[in-house]
């Protein structure tokens, strides 16, 4: 299953930020949208690399069981923490005296991971990949098994 990144006008706040209404222009609230659509876009990075293991490890499915509760409980960390960042980004277009929360929060994501760090990266790399070899491919469309090892070997070039 991949990951869906809602569409704009999907996304409440994120498709106002720009609208130019009063505090939705402010430089923090747009700042703050650029960070949740970036935290969105590694949220489907997760789902790629998890689409990834799948090619790599079928047939192993005690493997693969092993790895989807780790990602899962990964993904489910990840869109919480979207649904707050897009509370937060409502209440300050809302109310201008919030802004500093938008400041304070923390977009996280591979809490639960081995190596978050490094497995942040891998999944910036894949959105990277596959913003580049699938320009214009909708995200929801589920990939052939070719096309996932294309993703895989073209991604693994820049790790």
């Amino acid at each position: 299953m991949i990951f869906k990144r809602k569409s704009e006008k999907e996304q409440p706040g994120v498709d106002d930020a720009t609208a130019g209404d009063q505090g939705a222009s402010h430089p923090v609230i747009q700042q703050f949208a650029d960070q949740l659509a970036s935290h969105e876009d590694l949220l489907f990075g997760v789902a790629l690399f998890f689409e990834g293991l799948n090619v790599l490890y079928e047939g192993h499915d005690e493997t693969i069981a092993s790895y989807r509760k780790q990602f899962r409980n990964i993904m489910q960390h990840g869109k919480e923490v979207a649904q707050q960042a897009m509370k937060l980004l409502e209440d300050a277009k809302n109310d201008p005296a919030s802004l500093n929360s938008l400041g304070t929060f923390k977009f996280t994501l591979g809490e639960g991971h081995e190596q978050p760090e490094e497995f942040v990266k891998r999944t910036e790399v894949l959105v990277e990949t596959y913003k580049r070899i699938f320009p214009d491919r909708p995200r929801e469309t589920p990939f052939s098994h070719e096309e996932t090892m294309r993703l895989i070997e073209e991604a693994a070039e820049s790790f």
